[in-house]
């Protein structure tokens, strides 16, 4: 089943959430494993967690599920006050080690106008047994 869920919110504890059960429903009518799933989620909900404690956004956040048949993407785009800070996410940070076995791409990317792009993707394993 493929699906294209957007929702705009304010990050705090409900709607993480609200975010990690939407995130399982999809995976779920996807027919990805209880393991895939629960990588997925952690990963959604750290990532989540890292805003919500290290930047600043101006506005709701929009998160975007997208899914296909072997995979599900979420892209969470922050906007931020302009004053000229960088945003990146340590290469050496267990996040993202963890994130970056787990996940076929997971990713942050700035735009000239302040807004962060983060990328978290995740595809259905070949073998399950």
């Amino acid at each position: 089943m493929n699906f294209e869920i957007n929702v705009q919110l304010e990050l705090n504890d409900v709607s993480c959430s609200l975010l990690r059960l939407m995130s399982s429903y999809i995976m779920n009518t996807s027919n990805f494993t209880i393991d895939e799933m629960d990588e997925f989620k952690f990963l959604l909900h750290e990532t989540l967690c890292y805003v919500k404690q290290n930047i600043s956004p101006i506005k709701p956040v929009h998160i975007t599920f997208l899914s296909a048949e072997n995979m599900i993407q979420s892209t969470i785009l922050v906007e931020t006050l302009t004053n000229g800070n960088k945003h990146y996410i340590n290469q050496t940070s267990q996040l993202y080690q963890i994130a970056k076995h787990l996940l076929k791409d997971f990713s942050l990317d700035e735009s000239q106008d302040q807004k962060l792009i983060f990328t978290l993707k995740k595809e259905k394993r070949a073998f399950h047994g």
